[in-house]
């Protein structure tokens, strides 16, 4: 709940396209399982605003789901060696440059042996990631400042975690209700698992844990997750070296939480100019070390810009949910109000002609 809660950008990696699970929603299996569990995945994280990242692409792919396993070594020699998964790992850290890296699960005996590879992977690649010495690729080095495990056992509930976990260094709260919707984080939770109907998940009155203890590896305890973290624009300019502007940019963002209609378009206007210029005005080390989080602002302001104006598409669709190589689709978008549409497609993809 990080994004809604406290405005961080959060990304889920996933290993497979779980193409070897089961499925109690219908006859799908493998490769179309793969694909139903993949679309089950991206619309759960829509749900709590978080990326998703896959680091294996199917049965054909060498890293896939050949069904329950509980070692990790078996699991990752089966993806082609550790180096395989370790490597896609690096290379995702360099390229979304994350603070947290947190796996969902310890690398225990009686866990999935997926779920331990993926741990296991995630914090070798966690020590390699800003080692020039590990080199995969052109990718800006990165350090991600923490690398947390889960600090509670899976014994009596999904699986039976033979170890103790790790002491807790934190723990992460989400009590009360999400402000802008009156939904509990609970609710919000269970919307969101409630997408994997093929794994039978989510349960709108269930009542869940509000604080979880996490471990942080090869670090001292904590009062909050995001301490030692940039805490906004603000902290970036006072603190970090960041350009002045972006001091006067978070004050121009905190009073448009309140603004509505041309109001709220003229401080988003402001607000853009800002950043450009905050932008430009970055010294080199400050753009090497935090030049993104200016970046991933300038696409927010972006959204809400075309939010605000009302520009936003209320409509963009395909005739084929699955297109092979070379094939053509029709994409519709359809803008609330009159507008000159310009595409930007994923890599592969391109614009024949338009209507």
């Amino acid at each position: 709940m990080a994004a809604l809660r406290a405005g961080v950008n959060v990304s889920i990696a996933c290993s497979t396209r779980g193409e070897g699970g089961q499925n109690i929603s219908g006859p799908e299996r493998g490769a179309r399982l793969g694909l139903l569990r993949s679309t089950e995945m991206e619309r759960a994280a829509a749900v709590i605003d978080a990326d998703v990242h896959w680091l294996g692409f199917g049965p054909q792919d060498q890293v896939f789901d050949f069904g329950f396993s509980k070692s990790g070594e078996d699991t990752l020699a089966r993806w082609g060696g550790a180096d395989v998964m370790i490597g896609r790992m690096v290379a995702l850290f360099r390229e979304t440059r994350p603070d947290i890296i947190l796996p969902t699960f310890l690398d225990v005996p009686g866990q999935h042996g997926h779920h331990r590879a993926m741990t296991a992977a995630a914090l070798a690649a966690w020590r390699l990631s800003g080692d020039k010495s590990y080199h995969i690729s052109d990718a800006t080095l990165w350090d991600s400042a923490k690398f947390y495990l889960p600090s509670w056992s899976g014994g009596g509930a999904t699986y039976d975690d033979e170890l103790s976990p790790p002491a807790a260094s934190v723990t992460e709260a989400a009590q009360g209700v999400e402000p802008w919707t009156g939904a509990s984080w609970t609710a919000i939770g269970e919307a969101s698992r409630l997408c994997h109907a093929s794994q039978d998940m989510g349960d709108p009155l269930a009542e869940r844990a509000e604080s979880w203890a996490l471990h942080r590896v090869d670090g001292p305890d904590e009062s909050d997750l995001l301490d030692g973290l940039p805490q906004g624009l603000g902290d970036l300019a006072e603190n970090y070296g960041g350009p002045a502007r972006l001091r006067d940019l978070g004050a121009i963002f905190d009073a448009a939480r309140t603004l509505r209609g041309p109001a709220l378009l003229d401080a988003l206007g402001e607000a853009d100019r800002l950043l450009e210029a905050a932008q430009a005005a970055q010294s080199n080390p400050f753009r090497a070390a935090h030049g993104h989080r200016l970046a991933r602002q300038k696409q927010a302001l972006d959204h809400a810009m075309l939010l605000a104006a009302g520009l936003m598409p209320t409509r963009i669709g395909t005739r084929d949910a699955v297109l092979a190589a070379g094939q053509e689709t029709l994409l519709e978008c359809v803008p609330r109000v009159e507008a000159e549409i310009s595409y930007h497609l994923p890599k592969g993809l391109s614009v024949a002609g338009s209507v």
